[in-house]
């Protein structure tokens, strides 16, 4: 194969890479109640993405159901609320040490402003052993 076929290629595949853009915020893990704020800055106006959940949880954590109150600051200053529910899958078992969960919130959503999306996160109820929380945001 010709030197500029291998670079094209190349270029090509590296497009196929999903980018993802992820943040995080330790939460009180004897008892999450208080509302979380993340900052996502977006450059990106143009491509499907998949929102996700990140909840990193220790052994005092047993719900199998979270309610979740999600706010949303776009960088316009619009702002729009819903009522989630995420559904941990306790892949692991009770231990000392935490596991990490990566939970579907949105998929096919689309950034359409750059500049910086605020997402703040509360639960419905006080939850017990959550030790963070965050949004995953990858192209799909």
């Amino acid at each position: 194969m010709r030197p500029i076929a291998v670079l094209l290629v190349l270029v090509f595949l590296s497009g196929c890479i999903a980018p993802q853009h992820s943040v995080v915020r330790d939460v009180d893990a004897r008892e999450w109640s208080e509302p979380v704020t993340l900052v996502v800055d977006n450059d990106d106006t143009l491509s499907m993405r998949r929102l996700s959940f990140v909840i990193r949880y220790n052994a005092d954590f047993r719900s199998e159901v979270v309610g979740l109150k999600v706010n949303v600051i776009q960088p316009d200053a619009a702002s729009f609320t819903e009522t989630v529910s995420v559904y941990p899958q306790h892949t692991s078992s009770p231990s000392s040490v935490s596991t990490i969960e990566t939970i579907a919130y949105r998929e096919s959503s689309v950034l359409l402003q750059r500049g910086s999306y605020l997402f703040t996160i509360t639960p419905l109820h006080p939850v017990c052993g959550i030790e963070a929380i965050g949004i995953n945001i990858e192209n799909q």
